[in-house]
């Protein structure tokens, strides 16, 4: 939260010769995860990576694929579920 209020504006207005607004919160966001996780492992726990499940055996493709899949059931799950019960509408947005 504190590096999105800080570098959003910055970021903002770095952009801002656009005519659409960027959205940097979700980068930020992940940004800001990976240095507290960076802090957190170094600096106070010193710990491996794998100590929170992202060692070098979590990169290999079979374990990306797998997690990406599993992932993507859950929310399929997810829309399916709302879709049935009605609380989930699909909207067709106009050209342009």
């Amino acid at each position: 939260m504190i590096a999105n209020a800080m570098l959003y504006p910055l970021l903002a207005t770095l952009t801002s010769w656009t005519e659409t607004p960027l959205a940097f919160a979700g980068w930020l966001m992940l940004a800001a995860t990976w240095a507290a996780c960076v802090v957190a492992l170094r600096q106070i726990d010193d710990a491996p990576w794998a100590s929170i499940g992202l060692g070098r055996s979590a990169w290999r493709a079979a374990v990306l694929w797998r997690g990406t899949w599993l992932g993507a059931a859950a929310i399929a799950a997810t829309a399916l579920l709302l879709f049935v019960t009605g609380t989930l509408r699909v909207e067709w947005l106009a050209d342009g």
